[in-house]
C-alpha cells in the first residue's frame, strides 16, 4: 500500500503530460514485477480495498490534472 502511496504523490506532483507518463510507466513496471514475485495476489481486507479504491481515485484525477483535463487543452 506504501508503494500505492508514493505512486500518487508522485503523479499528484506533475504538472505535464511527460511527467504523468513517466509515473505511469514507473508504476507499470513496479506492477509487473510484483506480479513476477508473487505466485498470488496478496488477500486485503476491506478496508485496506477501500484504501486502494481510494488511492486509486486520486491518482486518476491527479492524472486527468496533469494530462489537462478541463483546462480546455488537447487531450493527447
Amino acid at each position: 500500500m506504501m508503494a500505492l502511496e508514493r505512486f500518487a504523490g508522485d503523479m499528484c506532483a506533475c504538472a505535464d503530460a511527460d511527467c504523468a507518463k513517466r509515473v505511469s510507466d514507473e508504476m507499470t513496471k513496479w506492477s509487473q514485477e510484483m506480479a513476477q514475485k508473487q505466485e498470488e495476489p496478496p488477500t486485503m481486507t476491506e478496508a485496506e480495498q477501500q484504501q486502494a479504491v481510494e488511492i486509486g481515485t486520486r491518482m486518476g484525477e491527479c492524472m486527468q490534472k496533469a494530462r489537462g483535463a478541463g483546462t480546455g487543452q488537447p487531450q493527447p
